[in-house]
């Protein structure tokens, strides 16, 4: 199976800093200073590195967490711990009028 990756290429310096920061969040190294860009070049990097580190650490492969999982502790479980089902009826309010 042949796989392709989409390749986004920007301006040559935008393209060093991303390299930089790239190399700042995995190995460590300095992180890259963004004086040498314009304007428009600099708020690009930032937006893209902020990209990039909100993303850093996700697991695309991971499997997602059960419906249990997500709403344990919550309202939404019953006293056994099992997900209500949609016919479940939670009312802790008292000023509902059985009659409606």
């Amino acid at each position: 199976m042949n796989t392709r990756h989409a390749q986004i290429v920007f301006e040559p310096l935008v393209d060093d800093v991303l390299a930089a920061f790239s190399d700042h969040l995995e190995r460590g190294g300095p992180r890259p200073p963004l004086d040498h860009l314009d304007s428009h070049d600099r708020q690009l990097a930032e937006n893209l590195m902020r990209l990039m580190e909100t993303g850093r650490g996700i697991d695309p492969s991971a499997s997602a967490p059960s419906l249990e999982e997500l709403l344990a502790g919550t309202e939404f479980m019953d006293a056994e711990g099992s997900v209500l089902s949609s016919g479940d009826v939670v009312n802790d309010r008292d000023d509902v009028d059985e009659g409606e």
